[in-house]
């Protein structure tokens, strides 16, 4: 029996290093068992403004199992990495950046686990010396706080590079909400799971696209997209204001009667302000669960393809498939009909 490995990789503006990422990934593929496993790779154009798309094309000409998926615009990583993954047909969908800083050899230890019977196989990061101890803590506090507000609990340290059973490609495809946390929504689907650590390399060329914006971005998904605990944290701190206010209204009362003087502005300011914050908070945080509530819909499709490449042998394999299926299930047919008689 034949497994078929299909490797997804996003791709935004990596012109200077996707000819070795396929050098790299396709070397380590390679070495697998041949009569074991085969593989395809998924190269989803994120947009990308310079000249990755015709280094892609390029590969794609000299390697038919290289497919590419070439979004109309820019629809960020997640996305991506979804299209990515409906797009494969493997028994196995692996996710793995371009930028080679999550080692390809590891897909061996990765598929090794996959055949004791994990259906996803995570990595996570271990910190060395090339990071400094503050952006290290910085990064585990990051995962605390998201871990707790989201509930998802994740390892410390997790990335995007993972190994996914089909089973949990399918159940992950099912799945519509926009926008996307990947890591969220795999966690939520549950399977048996297991991590690896593994330490970055050093990138291959140019500069990271995941700024302190998109990570921002995320966590929001993340907390928003698994979670109601804001708006239940709003309830508790407004109940609270109202106890602190109705104390305090209580005090005044008591010293205007004993000293019969009046409390100063600055007493009021602070109160205006401090109320006039939370409430912006409060109303800020609503609008973002109303907001994803308003383009849920709309019902529009996740992403927009503007071209698919190699996928035309895939769709007339199917096509072979497809027929040779109705033709046995003719016979079949017949040879039952012709035992009746």
């Amino acid at each position: 029996m034949t497994f078929l490995l299909s490797i997804v990789s996003p791709v935004y503006n990596e012109e200077q290093v996707i000819q070795k990422f396929y050098d790299v990934v396709s070397a380590e593929l390679d070495k697998l068992d041949k009569t074991t496993y085969s593989w395809e790779l998924i190269l989803v154009n994120d947009g990308s403004k310079d000249g990755s798309l015709d280094v892609m094309r390029s590969i794609a000409e000299r390697d038919s199992r290289v497919r590419i998926v070439d979004f109309s615009k820019n629809y960020g990583t997640q996305i991506a990495a979804s299209a990515g993954i409906e797009h494969a047909c493997g028994d196995v969908v692996i996710t793995i950046d371009s930028d080679l800083q999550q080692p390809p050899r590891m897909i061996h230890e990765m598929v090794r686990l996959w055949r004791e019977g994990y259906h996803h196989v995570y990595t996570c990061r271990t910190y060395d010396e090339s990071r400094s101890w503050f952006s290290q803590w910085k990064s585990d506090r990051f995962q605390d706080m998201l871990n707790f507000l989201s509930g998802l609990y994740l390892p410390n340290g997790i990335s995007d590079f993972r190994l996914l059973d089909r089973r949990v490609v399918d159940e992950l495809n099912a799945l519509r909400e926009s926008p996307r946390y990947l890591r969220g929504l795999i966690y939520w689907l549950g399977f048996k799971q297991t991590g690896i650590p593994f330490a970055f390399d050093k990138r291959a060329a140019g500069e990271t696209k995941f700024t302190l914006r998109h990570l921002v971005n995320l966590a929001f998904d993340g907390i928003i997209g698994f979670t109601t605990k804001p708006l239940r944290w709003i309830s508790y701190f407004g109940m609270s204001i109202a106890l602190l206010g109705i104390l305090y209204a209580s005090y005044i009362t008591v010293r205007s009667f004993v000293y019969s003087d009046v409390p100063g502005w600055s007493t009021i300011v602070v109160a205006i302000l401090v109320l006039g914050g939370v409430q912006l908070l409060a109303l800020g945080i609503i609008g973002e669960y109303v907001g994803r509530i308003y383009m849920a819909t709309k019902h529009r499709p996740l992403y927009v393809v503007q071209e698919r490449i190699n996928f035309e042998q895939i769709a007339e394999e199917s096509s072979k498939t497809n027929s040779q299926q109705s033709i046995l299930s003719m016979k079949e047919k017949r040879t039952k009909s012709a035992k009746s008689a």
